[in-house]
């Protein structure tokens, strides 16, 4: 995938498929616009392209970023996108809708389509929604497709509400979160997720990659990053390609030396969360974690 760090423009010829967003997480509902995107590209035999932006220098967009910036264009890239533009936010902010349309989706892209959720904002100030972009592209020559937003238990999924549940603490529906995270991983990857005396999220650590059946948990980072985070408590995470989400002897083990280490600082372990396909335990629920670790 090639990345550019400015609004560049896309060389080639054959025109692009376009996917428009922040895709913080790249969870469900991103993976459905990135998916459709690739999928369009290569009927069209246009290249594929992803448009987002670094967020503003004084202040986050959204709350604070569930992935790193290398993280989520890993993801991305993974999807089967050729092109991803990720300019500063100062780049283009003062565009008007019109001028978005033109100056970056028509000339700098090359756009025979775009692809995005349906709650979509574009433009100064977000003037522009999915039906002025619709109005603007077919002005253009340029084919617009909204992608509905996935729904998980009669709402959206979307950054905003796995930010939500992570900075309030919600251990279940974070874990069920998490599925996203880890979505198409085929390795185990170990996350340590910082939170204050409130439950609120400080940081989201990688850890760990290791192999199809194992990480290793570095007991030093985790308190290391507790220490740096000044976190009150600490949540695990990590994966089980195989399939299985229940914890392995090893998986306690390690489980229990975290909390004993981390105890030592002050700080409480407050669950591991595993997660395989579709489902994850909760270590603490499941009663895997004694009393003591997890108070």
């Amino acid at each position: 995938m090639h990345c550019y760090d400015t609004l560049a423009t896309i060389e080639g010829g054959t025109g692009a498929c376009v996917a428009l967003g922040y895709f913080d997480g790249v969870h469900l509902g991103h993976r459905r616009v990135l998916a459709r995107t690739v999928e369009a590209a290569r009927e069209r035999g246009c290249t594929s392209a992803v448009f987002t932006f670094a967020p503003p220098l004084d202040r986050a967009v959204k709350g604070r970023a569930i992935l790193t910036p290398e993280e989520k264009a890993r993801r991305i890239a993974a999807m089967g996108v050729e092109h991803y533009v990720r300019p500063p936010f100062e780049e283009f902010c003062t565009l008007s809708p019109e001028a978005f349309v033109h100056d970056v989706l028509a000339v700098r892209f090359g756009a025979k389509a775009v692809f995005c959720g349906d709650n979509f904002t574009f433009g100064s100030r977000k003037a522009g929604n999915v039906d002025m972009l619709r109005r603007l592209c077919a002005a253009a020559g340029i084919s617009v497709e909204i992608v509905p937003m996935v729904q998980r238990e009669g709402a959206p999924v979307s950054s905003s509400r796995i930010r939500a549940c992570l900075e309030a603490g919600d251990v279940e529906t974070a874990g069920a979160y998490l599925l996203e995270r880890y979505a198409g991983e085929t390795h185990e990857i170990i996350y340590e997720l910082c939170l204050d005396r409130k439950g609120k999220l400080l940081a989201c650590k990688r850890l760990n990659d290791g192999g199809a059946s194992s990480a290793a948990l570095d007991i030093r980072k985790v308190v290391e990053n507790a220490i740096l985070t000044s976190a009150s408590t600490v949540i695990l995470a990590h994966n089980h390609p195989s399939g299985i989400a229940l914890p392995s002897d090893d998986d306690c083990a390690a489980t229990t030396r975290a909390a004993q280490a981390l105890q030592t600082i002050g700080v409480a372990l407050a669950d591991h969360i595993i997660v395989a396909d579709d489902d994850f335990v909760s270590m603490a629920q499941s009663g895997y974690l004694t009393p003591w670790e997890h108070l």
